[in-house]
Protein backbone atom coordinates (compact mmCIF):
# COMPACT_ATOMS: atom_id res chain seq x y z
CA UNK A 1 0.00 0.00 0.00
CA UNK A 2 1.61 3.05 -1.27
CA UNK A 3 1.25 5.87 1.57
CA UNK A 4 0.30 9.39 -0.07
CA UNK A 5 2.22 12.61 -0.06
CA UNK A 6 1.91 14.51 2.96
CA UNK A 7 1.17 18.39 1.81
CA UNK A 8 1.75 21.36 3.89
CA UNK A 9 -1.27 22.90 5.39
CA UNK A 10 -2.45 26.01 3.76
CA UNK A 11 -2.43 27.20 6.94
CA UNK A 12 1.59 27.60 6.90
CA UNK A 13 1.12 29.31 3.42
CA UNK A 14 -1.21 31.76 3.11
CA UNK A 15 -1.25 35.04 5.26
CA UNK A 16 -4.01 35.36 7.96
CA UNK A 17 -6.97 37.91 7.48
CA UNK A 18 -5.55 39.78 10.54
CA UNK A 19 -1.39 39.61 9.63
CA UNK A 20 -0.62 43.05 9.85
CA UNK A 21 -2.81 44.15 12.91
CA UNK A 22 -1.20 41.31 15.09
CA UNK A 23 2.24 43.01 14.12
CA UNK A 24 0.99 45.97 14.95
CA UNK A 25 -0.62 44.49 18.28
CA UNK A 26 3.05 43.32 19.13
CA UNK A 27 4.11 47.12 18.97
CA UNK A 28 1.71 48.55 20.65
CA UNK A 29 2.00 46.06 23.02
CA UNK A 30 5.74 46.98 24.02
CA UNK A 31 4.65 50.95 24.49
CA UNK A 32 1.81 50.24 26.88
CA UNK A 33 4.59 48.84 29.32
CA UNK A 34 4.29 50.27 32.87
CA UNK A 35 7.83 51.28 31.97
CA UNK A 36 7.00 54.13 29.19
CA UNK A 37 4.36 55.67 31.61
CA UNK A 38 7.19 56.11 33.64
CA UNK A 39 8.90 58.03 30.96
CA UNK A 40 6.00 60.43 30.04
CA UNK A 41 5.93 61.61 33.94
CA UNK A 42 9.39 61.68 34.16
CA UNK A 43 9.26 63.67 30.95
CA UNK A 44 6.75 66.10 31.79
CA UNK A 45 8.92 66.85 34.48
CA UNK A 46 11.74 67.89 32.55
CA UNK A 47 9.98 69.55 30.70
CA UNK A 48 8.17 71.96 33.09
CA UNK A 49 11.45 72.76 34.51
CA UNK A 50 12.94 73.79 31.01
CA UNK A 51 9.85 75.94 31.05
CA UNK A 52 10.35 77.84 33.69
CA UNK A 53 14.20 78.28 33.84
CA UNK A 54 13.34 79.38 30.17
CA UNK A 55 10.73 82.35 31.45
CA UNK A 56 13.63 83.44 33.16
CA UNK A 57 16.80 83.44 30.41
CA UNK A 58 14.42 85.55 28.35
CA UNK A 59 13.81 87.59 31.03
CA UNK A 60 17.38 88.61 31.58
CA UNK A 61 18.79 88.69 27.93
CA UNK A 62 15.66 90.48 26.99
CA UNK A 63 16.44 92.99 29.63
CA UNK A 64 20.01 93.05 28.06
CA UNK A 65 18.53 93.35 23.98
CA UNK A 66 16.67 96.51 25.90
CA UNK A 67 19.81 98.33 27.53
CA UNK A 68 21.23 97.80 23.91
CA UNK A 69 18.47 98.92 21.94
CA UNK A 70 20.28 102.73 21.86
CA UNK A 71 23.33 101.09 20.05
CA UNK A 72 21.21 99.90 17.46
CA UNK A 73 18.40 102.02 16.95
CA UNK A 74 19.49 105.78 16.15
CA UNK A 75 17.68 108.10 18.52
CA UNK A 76 16.11 105.62 20.96
CA UNK A 77 17.48 106.66 24.67
CA UNK A 78 19.01 104.65 27.45
CA UNK A 79 16.81 105.91 29.99
CA UNK A 80 13.74 104.29 27.83
CA UNK A 81 15.87 100.96 27.39
CA UNK A 82 16.23 100.56 30.91
CA UNK A 83 12.31 101.40 31.68
CA UNK A 84 11.60 98.68 29.50
CA UNK A 85 13.96 96.21 30.74
CA UNK A 86 12.25 96.48 34.22
CA UNK A 87 9.05 95.98 32.44
CA UNK A 88 9.96 92.80 30.61
CA UNK A 89 11.88 91.90 34.01
CA UNK A 90 8.41 92.12 35.95
CA UNK A 91 6.46 90.56 33.34
CA UNK A 92 8.66 87.83 33.48
CA UNK A 93 8.89 86.92 36.98
CA UNK A 94 4.51 86.71 36.84
CA UNK A 95 4.18 84.84 33.92
CA UNK A 96 7.16 82.09 35.88
CA UNK A 97 4.76 82.55 39.15
CA UNK A 98 2.10 81.82 37.07
CA UNK A 99 3.90 78.85 34.80
CA UNK A 100 4.63 77.22 38.10
CA UNK A 101 1.45 77.70 40.21
CA UNK A 102 -0.69 76.37 37.44
CA UNK A 103 1.27 73.37 35.61
CA UNK A 104 0.71 71.12 39.05
CA UNK A 105 -3.44 72.47 38.97
CA UNK A 106 -3.18 71.05 35.49
CA UNK A 107 -2.21 67.42 36.65
CA UNK A 108 -4.36 67.45 39.83
CA UNK A 109 -7.32 68.43 37.30
CA UNK A 110 -6.55 65.78 35.09
CA UNK A 111 -6.65 62.82 38.50
CA UNK A 112 -9.87 64.45 39.64
CA UNK A 113 -11.70 64.20 37.06
CA UNK A 114 -12.20 60.77 36.33
CA UNK A 115 -14.17 58.97 33.06
CA UNK A 116 -14.71 55.79 31.70
CA UNK A 117 -14.85 53.93 28.49
CA UNK A 118 -16.17 50.85 26.98
CA UNK A 119 -13.54 49.70 24.97
CA UNK A 120 -10.08 51.07 24.28
CA UNK A 121 -10.59 50.32 20.34
CA UNK A 122 -10.55 53.37 19.40
CA UNK A 123 -7.83 54.87 21.23
CA UNK A 124 -5.92 52.10 19.51
CA UNK A 125 -6.68 52.88 16.17
CA UNK A 126 -5.94 56.53 16.86
CA UNK A 127 -3.00 56.02 18.45
CA UNK A 128 -1.71 54.75 14.93
CA UNK A 129 -3.00 56.89 13.10
CA UNK A 130 -1.46 59.73 15.13
CA UNK A 131 2.02 58.00 15.00
CA UNK A 132 1.62 57.44 11.23
CA UNK A 133 0.34 61.21 10.58
CA UNK A 134 3.58 62.59 12.70
CA UNK A 135 5.48 60.45 10.60
CA UNK A 136 4.57 61.73 7.38
CA UNK A 137 4.27 65.09 8.62
CA UNK A 138 7.90 64.85 9.33
CA UNK A 139 8.83 63.58 6.28
CA UNK A 140 7.00 66.20 3.86
CA UNK A 141 8.38 68.94 6.58
CA UNK A 142 12.13 67.84 5.75
CA UNK A 143 11.84 67.19 1.95
CA UNK A 144 10.26 71.02 2.19
CA UNK A 145 12.71 72.10 3.94
CA UNK A 146 15.70 71.02 1.86
CA UNK A 147 14.09 72.09 -1.43
CA UNK A 148 13.28 75.53 -0.05
CA UNK A 149 16.20 76.07 2.08
CA UNK A 150 14.25 76.45 5.02
CA UNK A 151 15.12 75.14 8.29
CA UNK A 152 12.04 76.77 10.31
CA UNK A 153 9.73 74.30 7.79
CA UNK A 154 12.04 71.18 9.29
CA UNK A 155 11.80 72.53 12.84
CA UNK A 156 7.87 72.95 12.44
CA UNK A 157 7.48 69.37 11.36
CA UNK A 158 9.62 68.04 14.23
CA UNK A 159 7.86 69.51 16.36
CA UNK A 160 4.62 68.39 15.07
CA UNK A 161 6.22 64.77 15.11
CA UNK A 162 7.26 65.06 18.60
CA UNK A 163 3.31 65.86 19.40
CA UNK A 164 1.85 63.51 17.86
CA UNK A 165 3.84 60.52 18.43
CA UNK A 166 3.23 61.91 22.55
CA UNK A 167 -0.22 61.63 21.51
CA UNK A 168 0.25 58.32 20.32
CA UNK A 169 1.86 57.56 23.86
CA UNK A 170 -1.20 58.94 25.53
CA UNK A 171 -3.89 57.01 23.39
CA UNK A 172 -1.84 53.67 24.02
CA UNK A 173 -2.14 54.07 28.01
CA UNK A 174 -5.25 55.98 29.04
CA UNK A 175 -4.51 55.34 32.34
CA UNK A 176 -2.12 58.42 32.85
CA UNK A 177 -5.17 60.42 31.96
CA UNK A 178 -7.42 58.62 34.47
CA UNK A 179 -9.96 56.51 31.98
CA UNK A 180 -10.89 53.71 32.80
CA UNK A 181 -12.21 51.18 30.43
CA UNK A 182 -15.01 49.22 32.42
CA UNK A 183 -18.35 47.06 31.14
CA UNK A 184 -21.72 48.82 30.90
CA UNK A 185 -21.08 52.41 29.96
CA UNK A 186 -24.09 53.83 27.96
CA UNK A 187 -23.13 55.34 24.44
CA UNK A 188 -23.32 58.95 26.02
CA UNK A 189 -20.74 58.47 28.62
CA UNK A 190 -18.73 56.51 25.44
CA UNK A 191 -19.09 59.94 23.86
CA UNK A 192 -18.49 62.14 27.07
CA UNK A 193 -15.37 59.34 28.19
CA UNK A 194 -14.17 59.95 24.31
CA UNK A 195 -14.29 63.97 24.45
CA UNK A 196 -12.80 64.09 27.99
CA UNK A 197 -10.11 62.30 27.16
CA UNK A 198 -8.72 64.47 24.50
CA UNK A 199 -9.55 67.51 26.37
CA UNK A 200 -7.28 66.11 29.32
CA UNK A 201 -4.79 65.27 26.45
CA UNK A 202 -4.75 68.73 25.03
CA UNK A 203 -3.97 69.56 29.29
CA UNK A 204 -1.26 67.17 29.33
CA UNK A 205 0.45 68.70 26.27
CA UNK A 206 0.57 72.21 27.78
CA UNK A 207 4.53 70.82 29.15
CA UNK A 208 5.46 69.85 26.07
CA UNK A 209 4.28 73.34 24.22
CA UNK A 210 5.55 75.08 27.05
CA UNK A 211 9.15 73.83 27.10
CA UNK A 212 9.72 74.18 23.23
CA UNK A 213 7.97 77.45 22.86
CA UNK A 214 10.10 78.80 25.90
CA UNK A 215 13.72 76.92 24.16
CA UNK A 216 12.65 78.54 20.65
CA UNK A 217 12.42 82.18 22.64
CA UNK A 218 15.59 81.81 24.29
CA UNK A 219 16.80 80.78 20.79
CA UNK A 220 14.97 84.16 19.10
CA UNK A 221 16.18 86.94 22.26
CA UNK A 222 19.86 85.54 21.45
CA UNK A 223 19.66 85.49 17.46
CA UNK A 224 17.96 89.27 17.93
CA UNK A 225 20.91 90.09 20.14
CA UNK A 226 23.41 89.76 18.14
CA UNK A 227 20.92 91.00 14.67
CA UNK A 228 21.55 94.47 13.16
CA UNK A 229 18.44 96.40 12.27
CA UNK A 230 17.90 97.73 8.83
CA UNK A 231 14.75 99.82 9.72
CA UNK A 232 12.13 99.35 12.29
CA UNK A 233 9.89 96.66 10.14
CA UNK A 234 12.50 93.99 10.64
CA UNK A 235 12.40 95.12 14.65
CA UNK A 236 9.11 95.36 15.16
CA UNK A 237 8.61 91.85 13.57
CA UNK A 238 11.18 90.25 15.29
CA UNK A 239 9.69 91.90 19.17
CA UNK A 240 6.21 90.58 17.92
CA UNK A 241 7.21 87.11 17.38
CA UNK A 242 8.88 86.99 20.57
CA UNK A 243 6.18 88.33 22.37
CA UNK A 244 3.73 85.42 20.67
CA UNK A 245 6.33 83.40 21.88
CA UNK A 246 6.51 84.58 25.84
CA UNK A 247 2.87 84.45 26.12
CA UNK A 248 2.69 80.56 25.68
CA UNK A 249 3.68 80.74 29.13
CA UNK A 250 0.29 81.73 29.46
CA UNK A 251 -0.64 78.33 28.04
CA UNK A 252 -1.01 76.90 31.64
CA UNK A 253 -3.55 79.26 32.75
CA UNK A 254 -5.91 79.36 29.70
CA UNK A 255 -5.98 75.42 29.39
CA UNK A 256 -7.12 75.18 32.81
CA UNK A 257 -9.82 77.71 32.30
CA UNK A 258 -10.80 75.83 29.21
CA UNK A 259 -11.13 72.96 30.82
CA UNK A 260 -13.07 74.36 33.72
CA UNK A 261 -15.61 75.59 30.98
CA UNK A 262 -15.96 72.37 29.28
CA UNK A 263 -16.33 70.34 32.55
CA UNK A 264 -19.27 73.05 33.40
CA UNK A 265 -20.89 72.23 29.98
CA UNK A 266 -20.72 68.67 30.52
CA UNK A 267 -22.19 69.15 33.54
CA UNK A 268 -24.31 70.86 32.83
CA UNK A 269 -25.81 68.98 29.29
CA UNK A 270 -25.88 66.02 32.12
CA UNK A 271 -28.13 67.87 34.12
CA UNK A 272 -30.67 69.55 31.32
CA UNK A 273 -31.01 65.35 29.70
CA UNK A 274 -31.59 64.13 33.31
CA UNK A 275 -34.52 65.94 33.73
CA UNK A 276 -36.79 64.33 31.38
CA UNK A 277 -35.97 61.09 33.64
CA UNK A 278 -36.44 62.71 37.07
CA UNK A 279 -40.34 64.39 35.60
CA UNK A 280 -41.07 60.56 35.09
CA UNK A 281 -40.03 58.99 38.31
CA UNK A 282 -41.98 62.11 40.24
CA UNK A 283 -45.17 61.51 37.87
CA UNK A 284 -44.71 57.65 38.59
CA UNK A 285 -44.30 57.86 42.27
CA UNK A 286 -47.61 60.13 42.40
Amino acid sequence: MTKEPKTASKSKFLLSDNFTAKIIDRFLDYLQQKSWSTRINKGEAICNQIGLYGIYFIGVMSFIFALCLPLKIHGFSFGYGLLIGFCILLSAIFLNFAADKMLPSLKLLIEGTPVRISSPAFFTVSAVFSGILGLLVLAACSIMAVQKGDFGSFLYGLLVFVCAEYMMMLLLNPSLLKVEVVRNVSAGEEFIGILSFFMKAMLKLIPLIFAVSMLFGAYQIVAMLFTGYINFAQFYGDVRSLYNTAMVALLPLSGYLLFLFYYFAIDLAKALLSIPEKLDKLNSSK
